[in-house]
């Protein structure tokens, strides 16, 4: 990699109070250009603004390192955003929010939830993806914990640019609670990756498609069988990106006690997947993205904790190219705490030797600054 620069950085506006911040960026395209979604605290509240934009602002909201706000395209001119609501917090139960826009990102509808079940309960870890002119949201719905059950669902709605729910989908019925879930489409196809909950608490990643013709999901698909069982949550969900039939899986697991994040390739529209990668080259703290780039080439980016210093953290990219990997170079520094959220990267549009990079920068204890969204564009 070579020639990285600074874009910008989304900073606190004059006249707020010395604690606001702004938050847990997340990337996607719209109108072939990388936008940046993010949480920004004020003295009013807390706001969800494009860009510089406030499209949404609340003062109950659920503002979580690692469940944060999306957006996505989902048909020509039509956007969608989500952001998370409290209803409970003595037993944190939140709610999914969703605004649409059919004019670029002009103006937002009323705010609407796409789970009808009403249960005080967990839910969150939201995908996007369009479906022949309409949204389709997948979350994680923790419903079952309202009957007393231990079991959190993945569910999705297919719902119209007028925000109406067209379809309900229980996807799977028992999945790991906390990690969060990724979407990536064709022209047919939706593929949704996420952390799965196997017997024996063994937490793989599973792939689970939308067949976008037959209106249906079909059953998951376990991606690899990474040995790893844990009776709890990593809260490190995984990524993936699609090229027609070809799918990159990115994900963190554990294996015999050490860290890792691999990378794996579907040439079958996830069929079949080849053996995974190892991604990282030390102390991983997982919290992947990945990027589809020009040539067959691929990137894949985690976080490692700086040799000799565990409160931080470098952000790092590794080019995958066929059978050959680059060495991971670091693309940005902030702490290794959950305050630094989950950095994006996305492939620049027309430009093929670029990767926009998005992270929340905090010192290295997570407190006494106020932490900012940088996004930067890395030349490769």
């Amino acid at each position: 990699m070579k020639n990285i620069w600074l874009l910008g950085i989304v900073s606190i506006l004059a006249g707020c109070k010395q604690d606001n911040a702004t938050v847990f960026p997340n990337l996607f395209i719209q109108n072939g250009e990388v936008q940046a979604i993010y949480i920004a605290d004020t003295e009013d509240g807390t706001e969800l603004r494009l860009n510089h934009n406030t499209i949404a602002k609340g003062e109950d909201w659920v503002v979580n390192w690692a469940d944060f706000p999306s957006a996505v395209e989902y048909a020509d001119g039509k956007l969608a955003a989500h952001y998370l609501v409290m209803k409970d917090p003595e037993v944190f139960a939140y709610d999914v929010e969703i605004i649409l826009s059919n004019d670029g990102g002009q103006t937002w509808s009323t705010p609407f939830t796409p789970h009808t079940d009403k249960t005080l309960t967990e839910h969150g870890f939201v995908s996007l993806a369009g479906v022949g002119g309409k949204l389709m949201a997948v979350w994680l719905d923790g419903r079952a914990y309202a009957e007393g059950e231990d079991r959190m669902e993945l569910r999705g709605a297919l719902i119209s640019s007028e925000g109406r729910l067209e379809a309900e989908y229980l996807i799977d019925d028992n999945v790991c609670s906390c990690c969060g879930t990724e979407i990536a489409s064709n022209d047919d196809t939706i593929f949704l990756v996420y952390r799965d909950r196997y017997e024996g608490e063994m937490r793989d990643m599973s792939l689970v498609k939308y067949d976008m013709e037959e209106g249906s999901w079909g059953d998951p698909r376990r991606i690899h069988e990474d040995g790893w069982s844990i009776a709890a949550c990593p809260v490190n969900g995984p990524s993936i990106e699609c090229d027609g039939e070809e799918l990159h899986v990115a994900w963190y697991t554990e294996i015999g006690d050490v860290s890792a994040v691999y990378y794996a390739v579907s040439r079958d529209g996830g069929e079949s997947f080849e053996d995974p990668r190892r991604v990282d080259e030390g102390e991983t703290l997982g919290r992947v993205d990945c990027a589809i780039l020009s040539g067959g080439r691929v990137a894949v980016s985690s976080m490692e904790y700086v040799e000799n210093d565990i409160e931080l953290a470098d952000i790092k990219v590794k080019i995958f190219e066929g059978e050959e990997a680059q060495r991971s170079t670091v693309v940005g520094s902030t702490s290794s705490s959950r305050a630094s959220g989950f950095p994006k990267i996305k492939n620049a549009p027309g430009e093929p030797n670029a990767l926009v990079v998005s992270y929340t920068k905090v010192n290295n204890s997570g407190q006494g600054q106020v932490p900012e969204v940088i996004i930067s564009k890395v030349g490769i």
